[in-house]
């Protein structure tokens, strides 16, 4: 079976297992090799999902916040090793040393802007636009959460202050900006950051996204746990790029023509930064670089947002891109990344994982006898405890927001759950969820 029908082959299985639903695409060499849509697009439920139907990117948008920035340090107008205060004067002093590359590699230091915005935006009925997180670091409590370069923390608040650096020194609105500098040039018609609650508007061909709710997929506007997309709908640079699988084929193949960028400076987003003590941080400009064997050097970035999960891989050693956008969240995040991955494996020619649902991978009877050992305390906000002789995680790192989920055996230190798309796995003195290692807190 060629590479086309294998992939058709597993999105067909991964949508009628419920771990698909939306379009992907796979380029190799520049020709599409594969392409395809499975499910439907409207709140109704009655529209049937079209190949070049428009998602909502989420984190994959930070790689073009990201390419905004490099393209301003390519016309001298910013440096990034300078403070970001620099340029944006309003920056409280609790950050004047964080530099512009450290907020591109997440290593600032930034508190999270969601919760203070979203419950502020609600007491004031509205949806503030990006310039709300510059208010939560001057009128909020929140500290940084570590001294600049001490170490990598993920920062949404960090790329939306990135889009008020791009505003600020440009002098054009950030969407506008994105629009002119990057899906004008680079032959991206169907792209745009879209501000849905906030302008008012609707795209045609769009897939709205829904989340699990109570037993059925709801609009995350009509969610009691999700309703945060309406106040914070306004904000940039974190997310909000809005696009399809044929302008992200076009996007990769401007990238691979130095379009915007040279060879060079695109190596230079991919490169991870460094920390204080000169280990790696992971993180580049906007992408998460990785080398596997048969594939050689790539970079990738995820997104996640109510109603969406989206992937988007591009080989750099192997001229090869792989994207899938999904409208669903809420169910089984482990087996739709282990769709994300599968189809990747078949793009450079390997044997995908067989496509399992966390259901048919819980161990029926599992040995329990070492999960005292799990419990505790772990990292800042996560705490490990059995309930009914099942083991659960509670997230308090945000007070008014904490979580509890159930974790599933899948192995003799290894959990999976419905939230998170990683494998959960109990090490000496520390838990790993995918990339991140959390140490055990002493009592």
């Amino acid at each position: 079976m060629d590479k086309k029908s294998r992939i058709e082959a597993y999105a067909q299985e991964a949508f009628e297992k419920g771990l698909f639903h939306g379009t992907y695409i796979l380029q190799e060499n520049g020709e599409i090799i594969s392409k395809g849509a499975c499910g439907t697009r409207d709140p109704e439920d009655k529209l049937p999902m079209q190949e070049d139907t428009v998602f909502e990117m989420a984190s994959v948008s930070k790689h073009f916040t990201a390419t905004c920035v490099m393209l301003l340090r390519k016309r001298g107008l910013i440096d990034l090793d300078e403070p970001m205060q620099k340029y944006l004067t309003e920056l409280p002093d609790l950050y004047k040393t964080v530099t512009v590359r450290q907020t591109l590699n997440h290593t600032g230091g930034y508190p999270d802007y969601m919760e203070w915005v979203a419950r502020t935006a609600l007491a004031e009925n509205d949806i503030p636009d990006t310039w709300a997180v510059m208010r939560f670091l001057r009128e909020s409590d929140a500290k940084p959460l570590f001294a600049p370069g001490e170490r990598m923390n993920y920062s949404n608040t960090g790329y939306c202050l990135l889009a008020l650096l791009v505003e600020r020194v440009s002098g054009v609105p950030f969407d506008d900006f994105l629009k002119q500098e990057i899906f004008i040039p680079c032959g991206m018609t169907s792209s745009q950051a879209y501000h849905r609650r906030r302008n008012g508007i609707t795209i045609e061909n769009y897939a709205y996204g829904k989340v699990l709710e109570d037993g059925k997929f709801v609009l995350p506007d009509e969610s009691k746990e999700s309703n945060y997309v309406i106040p914070l709908d306004g904000m940039s640079g974190d997310g909000i790029v809005n696009t399809n699988i044929f302008d992200l084929f076009a996007w990769d193949r401007a990238q691979r023509n130095e379009v915007l960028l040279s060879k060079e400076e695109q190596m230079e987003m991919y490169t991870p930064g460094r920390l204080n003590d000169g280990s790696s941080c992971g993180y580049g400009f906007g992408w998460f670089p990785f080398e596997k064997e048969k594939m050689g050097f790539a970079v990738q970035h995820g997104g996640g947002w109510p109603g969406y999960n989206t992937i988007f891989v591009r080989c750099i050693d192997r001229d090869i891109m792989m994207a899938a956008l999904t409208n669903r969240t809420g169910v089984d995040a482990m087996g739709r990344n282990t769709f994300f991955q599968g189809m990747m494996l078949i793009a450079i020619g390997e044997e995908p994982e067989p496509l399992l649902t966390l259901a048919e991978r819980v161990i029926a009877d599992p040995d329990r006898s070492g999960w005292e050992a799990f419990c505790g305390r772990y990292g800042e906000g996560y705490t490990v405890y059995r309930k009914e002789d099942q083991l659960w995680l509670k997230g308090d790192y945000r007070e008014e927001e904490p979580f509890d989920i159930q974790l599933f055996p899948i192995g003799e230190k290894t959990f999976g759950c419905e939230m998170l798309g990683s494998e959960i796995v109990f090490e000496e003195g520390a838990v790993r969820f995918g990339i991140d290692r959390l140490p055990k807190v002493a009592d």
